[in-house]
């Protein structure tokens, strides 16, 4: 690390903030890749797993050992105010957003006690700071925006990130690698409501060559937006009588159609997440087989792999320095169908 930056928090171009508002909220696709991710990774617990004597791992007897229950007491409830679905949701938002989360142990009134709460903060609310000899010294707490004066020590923090190779320090999100296919499918979005609520060039031009008095041009016009200018005429073949003629002045539906570029976005946007497209209701030409292994894929090579990364985690910076390196957390499959 070089020696200018010791001592001084690591801030990044990105921030959770941002990846809301103009992600989250702004992009259909973004909305429920998301949602499905956070979702399933939520619904697989993490269950306390004992050493045995020869060396293999089981289920912990959490009547018999004390650490035990109060760690799945700890994962079960990490706040009075999360059950660990909704933790392990909002962790994985963060993630998926601002590509870091971190959870900061309460210990209660004993800094030397096992951790009674994790309480989840995301990448904008927390910055490491680099030392030459402890890599990171601590990590800087902002709450409202003030950053506070406590240093928030390591071992206090649990960090989640998926590293940024320019920055390992700080988090690199799927979103911010996509970030130029989603904001052209929210650029889509925002035209199409525009040209639909807002459209200032008229269809085109209804042009006759003949010489009417004032009151045929007003019956005339009555009688054509009768006709044609509703929505259930709407695109309808148009059959002009006498000497008149159509000129269109406005782009052709088929050079207004943004479905195919859409699409595109729609399974670019999917790719990014890993989430197959049938997963988050885009059906076509799906059929019952191809459905299935979707949903198996999604599950094996996305979901599974997020859930053993946490548990990875979890057991490298809460279980091992705070409840024995004989105990670990290991998802629990058995309830999971697919």
């Amino acid at each position: 690390i070089p020696s200018w930056r010791l001592g001084r928090p690591v801030y990044k171009d990105w921030s959770t903030a941002n990846a809301i508002q103009q992600g989250l909220k702004a992009t259909t696709w973004v909305y429920v890749c998301i949602l499905a991710i956070s979702r399933a990774v939520g619904s697989v617990p993490l269950r306390v797993q004992a050493r045995q004597r020869d060396g293999s791992w089981a289920w912990a007897d959490l009547a018999r050992d004390p650490r035990a229950d109060l760690l799945q007491a700890l994962m079960d409830r990490p706040t009075p105010f999360m059950d660990r679905a909704t933790w392990t949701a909002l962790l994985m938002q963060y993630l998926l957003l601002g590509g870091e989360g971190y959870a900061i142990k309460n210990r209660g009134l004993d800094p030397s006690a096992p951790p009674l709460e994790l309480w989840l903060v995301s990448g904008d609310q927390l910055t490491p700071v680099p030392d030459a000899r402890l890599y990171i010294a601590g990590y800087d707490l902002k709450v409202g925006g003030v950053t506070q004066p406590r240093r928030q020590p390591v071992e206090d923090v649990v960090p989640f990130l998926w590293p940024d190779p320019a920055e390992p320090m700080r988090g690199l999100s799927p979103l911010r690698a996509g970030a130029k296919a989603v904001d052209s499918e929210a650029a889509a979005v925002d035209w199409q409501a525009a040209s639909l609520q807002n459209m200032a060039v008229p269809s085109g031009i209804y042009r006759s060559k003949l010489n009417m008095t004032w009151d045929q041009f007003v019956d005339a016009k009555k009688k054509f937006e009768a006709r044609h200018l509703s929505p259930e005429n709407g695109r309808s073949v148009m059959f002009l009588d006498a000497d008149t003629e159509f000129q269109q002045v406005s782009l052709s539906p088929k050079e207004l159609d943004f479905v195919a570029s859409r699409d595109a976005s729609a399974d670019e946007i999917c790719a990014l997440f890993g989430c197959p497209p049938p997963v988050v209701g885009r059906y076509k030409n799906a059929t019952y087989n191809n459905v299935e292994t979707a949903f198996r894929s999604f599950w094996r090579l996305t979901i599974l792999p997020y859930v053993e990364q946490l548990a990875g985690v979890l057991n490298h910076a809460l279980v091992s320095p705070d409840f024995g390196a004989d105990l670990r957390l290991w998802p629990d499959t058995s309830g999971i169908e697919i």
